[in-house]
């Protein structure tokens, strides 16, 4: 019988045993780490898809079934490196399942997906569904208490952004105006140092 003692084993104290306990109700899908994403080309890493000058990048992954009591969180960490506006980041969802995609519009470029034309002519790619492309959710049965969160920074654009001008913001349900506010605010002022 061998009786020496066990080495390279992590003990856990009773917090951490529970933490673990509690972590491993979850599935973590790591994306991506550490990627550089700016204006110049620089080593890839393999399996990501850079585009617009390298400010977006993109991995393809398979999540799993998620059950009907579960839920699907996104987290996402960005860190600059001395650049104020390398500190954001936004998560896209792409289904496949429709003849064109928002990649069909990053690989051959967005003319070719449809678009949204405001009042001033202005074209918006992406933002309208056809019977060929999906821009959204859809939600395949019917849900009770559904619940839509919105989420708008206020920024968007140079010029006449949204972060210089106050411009409506607008839901739409089945072609129909259902929500519009107006993100803006008059006390900022004193952010700027």
């Amino acid at each position: 019988m061998n009786t020496k003692p066990f080495r390279d084993i992590d003990v856990l104290n009773k917090v951490d045993y529970q933490d673990k306990l509690w972590e491993s109700r979850f599935i973590q899908i790591p994306i991506f780490k550490d990627e550089v994403i700016n204006f110049r080309e620089h080593k890839a890493s393999d399996g990501v898809l850079r585009f617009a000058n390298w400010t977006v990048i993109m991995k393809k992954i398979r999540v799993p079934e998620i059950s009907g009591a579960s839920q699907a969180f996104i987290e996402s960490v960005e860190k600059s490196n001395g650049d104020a506006y390398d500190r954001t980041g936004s998560v896209f969802l792409i289904a496949e399942d429709m003849p064109v995609t928002f990649l069909d519009g990053m690989k051959k470029g967005m003319e070719t997906i449809p678009y949204y034309m405001d009042e001033t002519g202005k074209k918006y790619p992406g933002m309208i569904r056809t019977d060929e492309f999906s821009p959204v959710f859809e939600l395949k049965e019917d849900a009770k208490n559904a619940r839509l969160r919105y989420i708008t920074t206020g920024h968007g654009g140079w010029g006449n952004g949204d972060e210089f001008v106050p411009k409506p913001n607008s839901i739409y349900w089945n072609g129909e105006l259902v929500f519009r506010f107006t993100p803006w605010r008059v006390d900022c002022g004193s952010y700027r140092l």
